[in-house]
Formats: structure tokens, C-alpha cells, sequence
């Protein structure tokens, strides 16, 4: 299965190639060669030809370009919605070293302040912990994902001191 990067590479490739091509080919008829005028119908259509090849050589070259250049662009535009710094609180009971290292990694490319709770080292997860991890969380949006009953509780906790109820969006699920 291919990769959007290779992909990527074979299509900087092929408009590169295409666009120096199609230039070169319209730079030859700029010079209105005697020799072409039979095969083209006339000097009109040979010039027609010539403007519509310099017209696709600037459009492969304007598509290899920003195939060049978007993905840094993309990169640098890792903005933080709102102004709002972001911190992530990954609670567990049975933490997976593995995907603990990969959430890290991630968080990290990302700008996300990441705050790991084990719960057999650090309690269980709190409205009160909540609010000492994430200085700013009465201005901050709260996302919450886990179970039903203890996101109902957390949301309590967290609006009764403050927490607009409108900042706190959960995705709820039941454990089977």
C-alpha cells in the first residue's frame, strides 16, 4: 500500500518533468521554426499551440512548486486553537508503556502538554486533581472520554466550582 509521501515524491517527480517539457517545447516554437508551419496548419495555430503549451508548463510548474513547499507550510501552521494552550490528562489503571511512549511522541509534536496519571502512583482521576494539573481550567474547554457514570460526576464537580457547563464536552460509553 502506498504512502501519501511516496506519492507525493512521484508527483514532485512528473510535474517537474512535465513542466520543463512543455516549456521547453514552446520555447522551440517561440522561435517559429519554417520547419513545423506544415505540420501545425500555418504560423496562427503553431502560435496558438505555443501559448497554450507555456500555459500548461506554468501550471505543472505552479503545481510542483507548492507540492514542494505546502507540506513545510502545514507543518509550521501547528497553531493552538484559539490561543488556548492545550493539556491532555491521560488517566489509567494499567498503563501500557508502548502506547504511553507513543501518546508522549505525539503529544509532543503536537504542543500538547501532556499529564500522565497512574492510578496506583497518582489516585484516581479528581475534579479537584483536574483543577491543580490544568491551572487555567475555568477558561479552558474540558473534553472528557470514558465511562458514563464517571463523566456525569466529573462534569458535577467541575461546574460547581466554576466550570462553565457549556466548556465541558464528553464522549460517554458504557463498559460490557
Amino acid at each position: 500500500m502506498s504512502t501519501f509521501g511516496s506519492w507525493r515524491n512521484a508527483l514532485i517527480n512528473f510535474t517537474g518533468v512535465m513542466g520543463l517539457g512543455v516549456m521547453s517545447v514552446a520555447l522551440m516554437l517561440a522561435v517559429r521554426p519554417p520547419v513545423f508551419e506544415p505540420f501545425m496548419g500555418g504560423l496562427d495555430k503553431m502560435y496558438r499551440l505555443h501559448k497554450w503549451l507555456g500555459i500548461s508548463g506554468l501550471v505543472f510548474v505552479i503545481l510542483h512548486w507548492l507540492l514542494k513547499q505546502v507540506p513545510g507550510w502545514l507543518e509550521t501552521l501547528k497553531i493552538q486553537p484559539q490561543g488556548k494552550p492545550i493539556d491532555l490528562v491521560d488517566a489509567t489503571a494499567s498503563p501500557y508503556k508502548l502506547a504511553i511512549d507513543k501518546l508522549r511522541l505525539l503529544a509532543r509534536e503536537a504542543g500538547v502538554t501532556l499529564h500522565g496519571m497512574v492510578e496506583a502512583n497518582d489516585g484516581r482521576l479528581t475534579a479537584q486533581r483536574l483543577c491543580e494539573l490544568v491551572p487555567d481550567w475555568r477558561s479552558a474547554d474540558i473534553w472528557f472520554c470514558g465511562p458514563t457514570g464517571f463523566g456525569h460526576a466529573l462534569r458535577v464537580d467541575m461546574v460547581a466550582p466554576g466550570c462553565a457547563s457549556n466548556t465541558f464536552h464528553a464522549e460517554l460509553f458504557d463498559m460490557r
